[in-house]
């Protein structure tokens, strides 16, 4: 293994000359600055889960000691100004300055180790602040996208997608719900798995055992699920049943019978239920597990099944916006795992992810989507979309860990 690189006299007088102005010259401003970022970044749940996820990417490079102390004394600095200025006597409010203070202590971190360790570790740092820069850049893309698409499509058929569900006995986005409504543990659970997911992408990027183009793959599956998923959107736009039942959701599910089965204009708001990314990426990471240690994938199937508990419960889809889910993850997982050494494009997961996909674009945003709700439609259609998918997913191509 390489030796401890020697600082130059250059360097050190660098470091010395940054200390000090950081110190005397700039703590007030430097104090201010911080303290607007961050909290502005612990409103943001999805861009905090970001900065979170720096901390197993750090861990994952196994820091000496000297490290750790110093990625502690940096989150305690860094929760110094948030916490004067913001309201720590809730839970969650503590929960969200510790995570986002850990996580911008860790970025630095990973930024000092990127220069003055060993070089392997400094490799690995790297891939590290890139995998967490690049998953910012997305999740601002992928959410700009969705603010434009949404501003351009005021109708929805979110009717069309109710009387659907139907289809399937009842709604069980209402009956999750009113499960979470007796069981507020669980609710909160889910809600915290639904809103970790971006940490979720970063700690499984750095628990993941193989090569590094397997790691950075797994990231652009994220990334291309967000943008083709936010397209997508303007296919079938929908909001989901607590938008289009804000007052019956979840204890008073209406007949369809009831309801004049049409596009609909509901408030501003974003058109993202159709499909279910959340879903899709969960699912996706489950995927990207196979092979892996035991212990990843279980917690990735565990955090699966919190995920869809949570799509449903919050109100967030419908049942059929998750069916819609498997295939369009197909498809997207058949693209990227052609590009792994010795493989080529899954044609045939590729193709039946696309279609399928399209089929149930094509069916859900006409009137004949809503007349095929149906337990007797409903059910073979969903079940076989469901079962030809994991039939042809690509998991064997995936490079045994080393």
């Amino acid at each position: 293994m390489d030796a401890p690189r020697k600082l130059s006299r250059t360097e050190i007088v660098l470091a010395g000359v940054l200390v000090v102005i950081i110190c005397v010259g700039g703590y007030l401003p430097l104090r201010s600055v911080l303290r607007g970022y961050l909290l502005l970044t612990i409103w943001n749940v999805t861009l905090l889960a970001v900065h979170a996820g720096a901390v197993p990417i750090y861990l994952a490079i196994r820091p000496p000691r000297r490290g750790l102390v110093l990625f502690l004394v940096a989150a305690g600095v860094l929760c110094v100004p948030v916490a004067y200025a913001g309201n720590c006597a809730l839970i969650a409010d503590s929960m969200r300055i510790i995570a986002g203070a850990s996580g911008l202590a860790a970025i630095f971190c990973l930024m000092t180790v990127s220069i003055w360790e060993k070089a392997e570790k400094r490799t690995l740092a790297r891939h590290g602040l890139l995998a967490v820069f690049g998953l910012y850049v997305a999740v601002l893309v992928s959410r700009l996208l969705l603010v434009g698409i949404s501003a351009s499509l005021p109708i929805t058929f979110d009717r069309y997608l109710y009387a659907f569900d139907a289809g399937f006995g009842g709604q069980l986005s209402f009956a999750v719900g009113r499960l979470f409504s007796r069981l507020p543990p669980l609710r909160a659970l889910c809600l915290l798995v639904y809103a970790s997911l971006t940490f979720s992408v970063l700690l499984l990027f750095a628990s993941l055992k193989g090569t590094a183009r397997v790691r950075w793959l797994m990231l652009a599956n994220f990334a291309l699920i967000g943008v083709v998923g936010r397209l997508c959107y303007s296919a079938v736009p929908a909001m989901g049943p607590i938008y289009q039942f804000p007052a019956q959701f979840p204890w008073n599910p209406p007949p369809v019978l009831s309801l004049t089965i049409e596009p609909i204009h509901l408030p501003p708001g974003m058109r993202n239920a159709m499909p279910s990314l959340h879903a899709a990426w969960a699912l996706m990471l489950l995927w990207w597990t196979y092979g892996q240690r035991h212990w990843v994938r279980v917690a990735a199937g565990l955090f699966l099944f919190l995920t869809l508990l949570a799509t449903l419960g919050l109100g967030e889809h419908y049942l059929v916006d998750l069916i819609v889910a498997v295939p369009f993850t197909l498809a997207s997982f058949a693209v990227l795992t052609g590009f792994l050494p010795g493989n080529r494009v899954p044609w045939v997961a590729l193709g039946v992810g696309l279609g399928l996909s399209i089929f149930w674009f094509v069916l859900l945003r006409s009137p004949l989507g809503a007349t095929l709700g149906q337990p007797q439609i409903a059910w073979p259609l969903s079940i076989s979309t469901v079962v030809l998918s994991l039939l042809v997913v690509p998991w064997r191509r995936l490079p045994s860990p080393t």
